[in-house]
């Protein structure tokens, strides 16, 4: 016989047995299924969560709130207001058009609002010809990406954003390609810079 998916267990958690420790998550209608067995046709499936209960005599026995950035030295159970990531996304777009062989050239630049917090997550970059491309932090290198002949777009994604940057930090790309046998060659190139805002 098939396990209920509506069944759940209680611990007994708190001082009248009331609080479960599982949280029921509604996946819907179960009509489609041809043998929904024990459910009944249409009734909704629902799946275990587990649900975690922290007790204490008041709130700041269980955690303090903070109401600004976590720096990284905090201990213990933080609250703070959460930002969806994606709210305030970043793509950054830019182009450097008749560049010529064996010219650092800037090609897309970003520069962070006030009261603005900065999350990188990657860079795009494409050309006319093969060239390398750095990402640059307040002048300073911190990626590079190379692209060839077979393959002249470069993309640079990361799933755990790798730093963030604060107001008035300035964020670069920029390009350089060679080509020491026509020296008055002149190419384009793109870049985009990737990454989401958060107010401070």
């Amino acid at each position: 016989m098939p396990i209920d998916p509506n069944n759940y267990t209680s611990l007994n958690i708190g001082e009248s047995g009331s609080i479960m420790d599982e949280t029921a998550v509604d996946y819907g209608d179960v009509a489609p299924v041809s043998n929904p067995y024990p459910l009944a046709p249409g009734a909704p499936v629902y799946r275990r969560r587990a649900r975690t209960v922290v007790t204490g005599q008041n709130a700041e026995e269980i955690t303090s709130v903070k109401n600004a950035n976590l720096i990284g030295d905090e201990y213990g159970l933080v609250i703070k207001n959460s930002v969806r990531a994606f709210d305030n996304p970043v793509n950054e777009f830019d182009s450097a058009s008749s560049i010529n062989p064996n010219s650092l050239t800037t090609v897309t630049t970003y520069t962070v609002p006030s009261s603005t917090l900065f999350v990188f997550l990657g860079a795009k970059v494409s050309g006319d010809v093969a060239a390398k491309y750095t990402v640059n932090v307040n002048a300073t290198t911190v990626y590079s990406l190379r692209t060839t002949a077979t393959n002249l777009d470069g993309f640079l994604y990361f799933n755990i954003p790798p730093f963030e940057l604060s107001a008035s930090d300035v964020i670069t790309i920029e390009v350089i390609y060679y080509n020491s046998s026509n020296p008055s060659m002149a190419c384009d190139f793109e870049g985009t810079i990737l990454g989401f805002e958060i107010p401070t």
